[in-house]
């Protein structure tokens, strides 16, 4: 089911905006490396969840991968 389907109607520079804010970065230390995503603000989680794509954890443990 596609988000226009659902109500869901984001406009084009509130996405691109808050596409931009989504940011991820991976810190080390003492051999251990951890990815950190910032929150998905705005209209991205609701826009992410009508797709149903999942995004990955804020924080997630890189060392394993």
């Amino acid at each position: 089911m596609s988000a226009r389907k659902v109500g869901f109607r984001p406009e084009w520079g509130d996405v691109l905006r808050d596409l931009d804010r989504l940011q991820e970065m991976t810190i080390s230390q003492d051999g251990r490396q951890m990815t950190l995503r910032t929150p998905a603000t705005g209209i991205i989680g609701p826009l992410f969840k009508a797709a149903r794509i999942a995004l990955p954890p804020n924080v997630r443990d890189a060392s394993a991968a």
